[in-house]
């Protein structure tokens, strides 16, 4: 978790030293992202207690020196971050991140689909509970086998759901079939919105290259961004709302200019006012089939590959069976999932509901999940978790 500034509670207290009779609380959000660079991806909002300022602080905030004043801040803003610290997950670095995104996907894979709540309290436990034991050989073992496994799926530009869904269950007539209708289904929808495409190359080339120039901007001058994906978001926005307008009265303009040599009139106008009222829903529709040519465009490697080389197939399927087995004990060993590999998860309210309360805490954990909130200082070591 990155330090916090200190406005939050500045701000808290001082309105509590303005009106001393407001019952204001701070309510801790954590925020879990899963796959947020992509469009149409999800988001699990977790919440937590709130946390209620201590009338001592706000007094001393009120009422104290400039030192006082700083101190009363320092506290409140330990309690803050232990809030955030229990709502939250974190890693020392990227590849161990990368570790636990594939560990996550395997545990999913092996023991039934997981809630999103199930997934956030099994990357919390993971976090509290990693650093105890990621220096054993069991853990060194499975992590030297998720690497390799992983840059070979980068090698052959293929994903972890596709070896379990496709290349594990297909026969090869079968992945023949599908590789050669699908390949035709992606030749059509090309031909159809490749006009569409060559109109709004301009915006995608621009939204593109200024963004990712932002994006390393902003990465060389973070100590703690690793990809830049928010800024890139950002910038792809700010230019689309810029160029897009341009572009659409700028092919107006140019077919009203050049309509009376392409039809006769009255046509000419009617053809000016179809693509300036039309256009926008055209590339609208575009951008939904580029969706689904992206979708068929990744479906093709797994496809060709167990049509080519079915040898290759089979020893990956073996290598992900067997670090499946060896995740599921690493799981289970450590505690690190609320349900037991391979037992039914209970349903959830969570999936496609609104935010809930925080999820309860793995009870084979050793490190305490949940915060009290405490005002006293000297009882804060024993709180936070």
């Amino acid at each position: 978790l990155l330090p916090l500034k200190a406005g939050a509670a500045i701000a808290a207290l001082g309105t509590l030293a303005k009106y001393p009779q407001m019952p204001l609380a701070i309510v801790p959000v954590g925020i879990h992202y899963f796959s947020g660079h992509r469009f149409r991806s999800r988001v699990f909002l977790d919440i937590g207690e709130p946390l209620r300022v201590c009338t001592d602080l706000a007094v001393r905030y009120a009422q104290g020196s400039a030192a006082a004043k700083k101190e009363a801040t320092g506290a409140l803003m330990a309690d803050v971050e232990g809030a955030l610290a229990a709502l939250t997950v974190s890693a020392p670095d990227f590849e161990t991140l990368e570790f636990f995104w594939m560990m996550r996907r395997l545990v999913k894979t092996g023991s039934g689909a997981m809630s999103l709540s199930e997934q956030v309290s099994f990357a919390r436990n993971f976090s509290t509970g990693y650093a105890r034991v990621k220096d054993t050989e069991p853990v060194r073992r499975v992590r030297h086998m998720v690497q390799k496994y992983s840059q070979t799926l980068k090698g052959l530009g293929l994903r972890d759901y596709q070896v379990h869904k496709v290349m594990g269950t297909m026969r090869r007539g079968e992945a023949l079939l599908r590789l050669l209708l699908r390949s035709l289904l992606l030749v059509v929808l090309l031909g159809c919105f490749l006009p569409s495409y060559i109109l709004g190359a301009p915006l995608l080339v621009l939204s593109r290259c200024i963004s990712f120039f932002k994006a390393r901007e902003a990465v060389a001058n973070s100590k703690v961004k690793l990809k830049g994906y928010d800024v890139v978001a950002t910038w792809k926005i700010m230019v689309a709302l810029l160029v897009l307008p341009l572009l659409w009265v700028t092919y107006s303009v140019m077919l009203c200019t050049f309509s009376p040599s392409i039809a006769r009139a009255p046509w000419d106008t009617e053809l000016c006012l179809l693509f300036f009222f039309l256009s926008p829903f055209v590339f609208y529709g575009a951008i939904l089939a580029g969706d689904r040519m992206m979708a068929l465009a990744r479906s093709l490697t797994p496809l060709a590959t167990v049509v080519l080389y079915p040898s290759y197939r089979a020893e990956l399927i073996r290598e992900r069976a067997e670090l499946l087995q060896l995740i599921h004990a690493l799981v289970d060993d450590n505690g690190w999932r609320d349900v037991p590999l391979g037992a039914a998860s209970p349903p959830s309210a969570t999936d496609g509901a609104a935010p809930s309360a925080s999820p309860p805490t793995s009870p084979t954990s050793e490190l305490p999940l949940e915060v009290s909130y405490a005002c006293a200082r000297q009882a804060e070591s024993d709180a936070v978790a």
